[in-house]
């Protein structure tokens, strides 16, 4: 039914609810139409909120938003430039609320440790990127850089960047993270490739590869726990 927000009694207005009663109470379509605040002329906040949520077929739900494009935002009436940004805008923050903490305290104790991070924060890539994580002598986390998105290979991965950097932030230790878009972490052959190609470049600097690690849908495979580094 088409029933505008002003049309609701305040008690089922979301945004009411939202105020008088807290966030935790609203269901999801209940919350995006908050933050998207109108709909259209025969849509209302809720009903558009409601059409967003479904408009990944494979993620009907608040996940699909990660996979939404701009573009494909953009497509469904209602949701213009301004309300597509704020929605991607949102989708980021809660990304990065969910590495936050861990990035803050995050150590090279374990593989273990260092692949659930990555793994939060490579979840909804469609894309390989391979990031390099920086350690000082402590193995206290100084940085981490995005160094290549997209298709990994020899050729494109360069240990050169990565040392550079290593030297520029006085790191003495550095792991190599990428991930698997399939969802299944074992490393290819071109993945093993890389890994010797950059330990070797390291030794020449004196800046140890510790780990090379792979992650996938809520796996990981590391290469020094497999015996490989």
């Amino acid at each position: 039914m088409n029933v505008s927000m002003k049309q609701l009694p305040e008690s089922e207005r979301p945004y009411e609810r939202c105020e008088q009663l807290g966030p935790e109470v609203l269901s999801d379509a209940e919350l995006l139409s908050v933050i998207l605040r109108s709909g259209t002329t025969n849509v209302s906040a809720l009903q558009l909120a409601h059409q967003v949520l479904q408009k990944d077929e494979m993620h009907p739900n608040l996940t699909g938003l990660c996979y939404l494009s701009r573009e494909q935002l953009m497509e469904i009436p209602g949701i213009g430039r301004v309300k597509a940004t704020q929605l991607q805008a949102i989708v980021e923050l809660a990304k990065r609320i969910a590495i936050t903490v861990p990035e803050d305290t995050m150590r090279m104790n374990t593989p273990e440790s260092i692949a659930h991070y990555f793994i939060k924060e490579l979840r909804f890539e469609t894309q390989e990127c391979v990031y390099a994580v920086f350690f000082n002598q402590n193995c206290k986390l100084l940085k981490k850089i995005l160094i290549t998105k997209g298709t990994v290979n020899a050729s494109l991965l360069s240990p050169r960047e990565i040392f550079l950097e290593a030297l520029r932030c006085s790191a003495v230790n550095v792991v190599i993270v990428h991930n698997h878009p399939s969802g299944n972490p074992e490393p290819s052959t071109e993945d093993a490739r890389i890994t010797e190609q950059i330990q070797r470049a390291g030794q020449l600097v004196q800046i140890q590869l510790l780990d090379h690690i792979i992650v996938g849908n809520q796996q990981y495979y590391s290469f020094a726990e497999h015996g490989k580094l």
